[in-house]
């Protein structure tokens, strides 16, 4: 996967987004990560921790569709 965006804006979002993940509920592996989802030129980072709701969307240069459930930090 590549896709273009500016890296000071996706990491401000990304360390945001680590906030609502929740590392004690270690069965679910949704809520340990944040899902980054492209399409039509826009990427959306989303969390959760079943409390609360976090999503944000990111102009980047990329027009196809992907999306990827990560880890926030091993990235961050």
């Amino acid at each position: 996967m590549k896709i273009i965006i500016e890296k000071e804006t996706f990491l401000e979002n990304l360390i945001l987004a680590t906030r609502f993940t929740s590392s004690k509920l270690s069965s679910a592996t949704a809520l340990q990560g944040v899902l980054i989802n492209n399409k039509d030129g826009e990427m959306e980072v989303s969390a959760t921790n079943l409390n609360a709701y976090f999503t944000t969307k990111i102009k980047s240069q990329e027009k196809h569709r992907e999306e990827i459930l990560i880890e926030p930090k091993k990235i961050a």
